[in-house]
């Protein structure tokens, strides 16, 4: 069943995704990000508001440009197949994607504890998380803004376009719907692996967003789910900062 005012979620009549493409999306994406982020770590100082805006931008810049140069430009979809339908702006829409992503923040956060409990991972696993979220461990609106424009916005629209749009969608030519869904979202998952229980609970969002983009045939929705989730726990940590 797709969302009221939506059309379904078409298959691609494109040509099948090949397991050799896919890994070739996963190396120009993924791959290049990783490499480009242990650079980052060896010019710049980590926790810096310089290798924070960087670390942003290569993140917009690899996985957005993977979709463009791996995906539309070589006639493997289109941008109306990544998503991209006219856009009407519908409040239900948006009451939707904040319910969803505050609903699901209790279940991503226990499972998130409970994996990185069962592996006996210890908290300092998503230090270097937190050294980009918050630079410097100071509270200042400057940060408190780039926090919100970069993890809030920036980052979630790069990661749908690339994570949804891309790899969920050519899966479409060759998986079925739960198959594809499941696949789509370990691999999100395992692109936050530098902590097992953070992983974990992309997981389930990469779920969540997988589904939404099925049933709503709009790469919008998945992108606001993203963008509040996001943008909750940037407020939320930097709320605490303040108050430290």
């Amino acid at each position: 069943m797709s969302i009221k005012g939506s059309e379904p979620y078409r298959a691609s009549e494109q040509k099948a995704l090949s397991w050799s493409e896919l890994v070739c999306y996963l190396v120009a994406g993924f791959g290049t990000l990783l490499s480009g982020s242990v650079v980052l770590s060896l010019v710049l100082e980590v926790g810096t508001l310089q290798d924070t805006v960087a670390r942003y931008l290569l993140n917009a810049l690899v996985l957005t440009g993977t979709v463009y140069l791996l995906g539309v430009r070589r006639g493997r979809v289109s941008w109306e197949e990544l998503g991209f339908r006219p856009v009407v702006w519908r409040w239900s829409w948006v009451l939707l994607a904040i319910v969803l992503a505050v609903g699901l923040m209790p279940l991503r956060s226990a499972i998130g504890v409970a994996v990185q409990y069962f592996f006996s991972e210890g908290p300092e696993s998503i230090d270097s998380r937190m050294d980009v979220l918050l630079p410097g461990f100071e509270f200042s609106w400057v940060t408190f803004g780039l926090s919100v424009v970069g993890a809030g916005v920036i980052v979630p629209i790069a990661e749908e376009l690339y994570f949804r749009g891309l790899i969920h969608t050519r899966l479409k030519s060759r998986l079925g719907y739960c198959a594809r869904v499941l696949l789509s979202s370990i691999i999100f998952g395992l692109a936050h692996v530098d902590s097992i229980g953070v992983a974990a609970s992309s997981l389930i969002m990469g779920i969540a967003n997988a589904i939404a983009l099925e049933e709503s045939g709009s790469i919008w929705l998945p992108i606001a789910i993203h963008v509040v989730t996001n943008t909750f726990v940037v407020v939320l940590l930097n709320l605490v900062l303040a108050l430290l």
